[in-house]
């Protein structure tokens, strides 16, 4: 039978098993995806599935943060090159699980809301791209959507997004993801 989820490996993680439909994933020690910003380095590990991502279309994701090791995270990825690029989805930070954006270009930034009632249940990301930006998205199982950042994106660079995941602390991070799906854009701004 053929996996329901496409794309190609930006850094193979470690182990890679599907599950009823489920596709459960370990990382590599020490993955994580950062450019200069306050730190001054540069890394460029996480791992991600990625395809082909079209204006006038979203990437949503679902997937079970149940992790607690410090910057542990997973979500969606959009890639156009080393240096621009956005992740965005669930870390562990501050001793919880926090909502986290991180948008790069040629620099990183970060930001991060408090989500501690998150643990273990089904998060959804949507990250929705019309006109010259893309609209993120995201919620937790039985609740709506809330708007967590819009950024620009040039829609004459060629572009890739899908699931990411990475561990920075050097602990490996197992991750479940339930489904990544590639949809209608959503035009609406909140």
């Amino acid at each position: 039978m053929a996996s329901k989820y496409q794309g190609e490996w930006m850094n193979r993680p470690h182990k890679v098993e599907e599950d009823n439909g489920a596709l459960i994933v370990e990382t590599l020690i020490e993955s994580d995806l950062w450019r200069n910003t306050s730190y001054g380095f540069v890394h460029n590990n996480a791992h991600a599935l990625l395809e082909t991502f079209n204006h006038d279309t979203a990437l949503e994701v679902d997937f079970i943060p149940d992790y607690s090791n410090n910057f542990d995270q997973a979500g969606i990825l959009i890639w156009q090159s080393d240096s621009q690029w956005a992740k965005i989805g669930v870390e562990y930070s501050d001793n919880m699980l926090q909502l986290g954006a991180v948008v790069t270009n040629e620099n990183s930034d970060w930001s991060l809301s408090a989500k501690p009632e998150w643990n273990g249940k089904k998060v959804t990301i949507r990250a929705s791209w019309s006109s010259d930006a893309v609209t993120v998205r995201a919620k937790v199982e039985g609740q709506s959507f809330s708007m967590i950042r819009l950024f620009p994106l040039s829609s004459k660079v060629p572009t890739k997004a899908g699931l990411m995941f990475c561990s920075p602390s050097g602990k490996p991070l197992k991750v479940k993801f339930l489904r990544t799906e590639i949809v209608s854009s959503d035009n609406k701004l909140h």
